[in-house]
């Protein structure tokens, strides 16, 4: 059987010599062998089979990103811009905070002082780059998104009053829609877990949900709101049956969050990472589907499931995570949107977009890390790996896209997901060990046109993503070395 260019050329490291000569085949791994002269380590085995005959879950994910403290820059720089453009993001979340517009709030009279400069700067910079969507929340956390002059804890909830919050979000709703603009989704409060506190605290929390939801209501009667801890049992289980107006269910998926540095005990191994990467609930926490499923039972409506914030690791004290801007942020992202399709999540909103080894609350900068963010926010915009598996996605994947069926013999080492969109054929790899990696890829009922493959790669070996274009057979072979991203597209 003749040797693709592709077999000799897409592997990466595992160089195996016999006489001068390299060998690449595309026989069974049942009976392979490999010979060599002195010690050799052998790659990892992986047999992945695709079947475009057996529909297997349509795709509801659309992709989506957090504008932070970033947003000066990305209003500066077209460059930004452009590269924001290029990722096909069709939902925008931010903080109030932020862009505060409140100078200051009257607590008796339940008004506030405006100016509305960095706010309407940064609508009309999410409106240039072309996204409709956009999910507001109020802040961090309520001391910090809070108006100066609002209280803070009212009747000592942990809570603002109910009233005043109402207020203050149907003043920022007015004003949206005097300029002709429209905010579709809120998040009142930003991870609200005073609620856990007791039962005061819950009622307190239910009574601001509901009194800011109608508020916004009576400006924008198509608003639709959600809390992000929809995922947590002992909240979602009593939230379910008391709030009101909830239009999509929301929760933050974070799968570290310490570093060596600090919090150690939730500085996580490589290994262990890309597992909770496809893991979406545990004893404490709800999946989307049963979020969706108990939803469905007791309120009798159909809600998207959003996942409002997410990154491989939450921690910051003394610096972020140095792995979120390598290969294996790359690799952990794409395992957790392949798990997001398969679990049927609406929108997946990555912490953030744009970061540097500046911020404020890295101190020292200790671990030496970049910050949340998929690319550096200031010139020349380095675009870091993460961004490229958001790049792959949002420019090859589209809902309503039919997922199809697809296995590997090893998916603890290679994962795979298979679609079609736009009339091409797409099979996903997501290579999660740092061990050399051999996988056979076998595709059934294929009707392929014209013999050739396009082949999207990101690994170590390059930090741009890299393009080959070579002929396609039904059954071929990937090598690669260390933790790989790859999709494979023919028409």
């Amino acid at each position: 059987m003749e040797k693709s260019i592709f077999e000799r050329f897409l592997h990466v490291g595992l160089f195996i010599l016999v006489g001068g000569s390299l060998i690449a085949s595309n026989m069974s791994f049942q009976g392979a062998q490999i010979s060599s002269y002195g010690e050799i380590n052998y790659p990892t085995l992986v047999d992945v089979g695709v079947d475009f005959s057996k529909v297997i879950a349509v795709n509801n994910l659309s992709l989506g990103v957090q504008i932070e403290h970033e947003w000066p820059n990305l209003v500066k720089y077209s460059e930004l811009q452009n590269k924001f453009v290029a990722s096909k993001f069709e939902i925008v979340r931010f903080f109030i905070v932020h862009v505060q517009p409140c100078i200051n709030w009257n607590e008796t009279t339940k008004t506030g002082t405006y100016d509305w400069s960095k706010f309407d700067y940064l609508m009309q910079t999410i409106k240039n780059v072309g996204v409709e969507n956009i999910l507001m929340s109020v802040g961090h956390t309520v001391i910090n998104g809070l108006p100066r002059g609002m209280e803070q804890n009212h009747n000592n909830t942990g809570f603002p009053n109910p009233s005043s919050l109402a207020a203050y979000l149907k003043d920022i709703a007015v004003h949206v829609k005097s300029k002709g603009e429209n905010i579709r989704y809120w998040e009142p409060l930003n991870e609200p877990y005073q609620v856990f506190s007791n039962d005061t605290a819950y009622r307190a929390f239910v009574d601001l949900f509901n009194a800011a939801s109608d508020a916004v209501l009576q400006v924008f009667p198509e608003a639709l709101f959600g809390v992000d801890i929809s995922n947590i049992k002992i909240f979602f289980d009593r939230f379910v049956y008391d709030g009101r107006n909830v239009g999509f269910l929301s929760f933050h998926k974070y799968d570290a969050s310490g570093t060596l540095l600090w919090h150690p005990e939730g500085y996580l191994s490589d290994d262990e990472i890309l597992r909770r990467a496809g893991v979406l609930g545990d004893s404490s926490r709800y999946t989307p589907r049963q979020m969706l499923d108990k939803w469905r039972s007791i309120r009798g409506a159909d809600l998207p499931v959003f996942s409002t914030e997410t990154n491989m690791n939450s921690a910051w004290i003394n610096g972020t995570d140095p792995r979120i801007q390598e290969v294996i942020g790359a690799v952990w992202y794409a395992e957790e949107l392949r798990a997001f399709i398969t679990n049927g999540v609406a929108r997946s909103v990555y912490f953030h977009f744009a970061s540097d080894d500046s911020r404020r609350w890295e101190i020292d900068k200790q671990t030496k890390g970049y910050g949340f963010g998929m690319l550096n926010m200031t010139p020349p915009h380095v675009e870091w790996y993460p961004y490229l598996t958001n790049y792959l996605f949002g420019n090859n994947l589209n809902g309503g896209d039919k997922i199809y069926n697809s296995s590997s013999s090893n998916p603890a080492a290679v994962s795979t997901l298979t679609w079609v969109s736009n009339n091409f054929y797409n099979v996903l790899l997501i290579g999660k060990t740092k061990d050399a990696t051999k996988v056979g890829i076998n595709v059934r009922n294929a009707n392929i046109k014209n013999g050739l493959v396009s082949i999207f790669k990101i690994d170590e070996n390059d930090r741009k993503l890299q393009v080959i274009e070579e002929r396609f057979a039904n059954s071929f072979t990937v090598f690669e070395n260390g933790y790989f991203v790859i999709l494979l597209r023919f028409s």
